[in-house]
């Protein structure tokens, strides 16, 4: 994706900064960030950059073969889970499910936490434990029936990825540029795909 921009705008000089901290755009120097869109400050400017998102709960059939299954989310208390830790603030990451009204944060743990989530679907496929992962991270393993999506019903989509910046009279035409080139080639039916971390 950036290569292509940059073959594209070759006179463009890009600061990428990656980062899963709620950083303040402005006072920070940023002229743009990319940001869930549940996360976006009210007097930014957004973008949609992709369509809803939606996490799925996984493991792969010989971890389901050892346990029971979790109905419920609080079941997962039971199991060892595989964790993020966010390299921001170094909380690990609590599992968030909703259904009829009902929302809880599970304060999942388990023998792993990794500060990069792709490391999290490859440990699910080997049977260490049960995976919280956006969709288009184990869709493929569960087509191909490597792994096993648990608690569907509570895990609902969410609003997708938002390019923002602050609103300003005149925007600068290498940000006009970029994301112009993001809704064109990124498209919005799935995140763009952005370094972690």
């Amino acid at each position: 994706l950036l290569g292509g921009f940059m073959q594209r705008y070759p006179n463009i000089e890009l600061d990428i900064v990656t980062d899963d901290a709620l950083v303040d755009i402005v006072s920070s120097g940023f002229d743009a960030g990319i940001r869930l869109g549940e996360k976006l400050h009210q007097d930014m400017v957004a973008v949609r950059l992709s369509g809803d998102l939606e996490m799925k709960v996984v493991a792969s059939p010989h971890y389901l073969a050892q346990a029971p299954q979790p109905r419920k989310p609080q079941d997962l208390l039971q199991h060892p889970c595989l964790t993020y830790r966010r390299p921001s603030d170094g909380s690990v990451y609590r599992w968030e499910f909703q259904r009829d009204g009902e929302r809880y944060e599970i304060a999942v743990k388990g023998p792993i936490v990794v500060d990069e989530p792709a490391m999290l679907t490859p440990l699910a496929l080997k049977g260490t434990g049960i995976a919280y992962q956006f969709a288009h991270q184990v869709d493929p393993w569960l087509e191909t029936g490597q792994l096993v999506q648990l608690l569907k019903e509570w895990t609902p989509a969410f609003p997708g990825f938002y390019v923002y910046y602050p609103s300003r009279k005149q925007m600068a035409s290498p940000l006009r540029a970029f994301i112009d080139y993001l809704l064109t080639v990124g498209g919005k039916s799935r995140p763009p795909e952005l370094p972690s971390g």
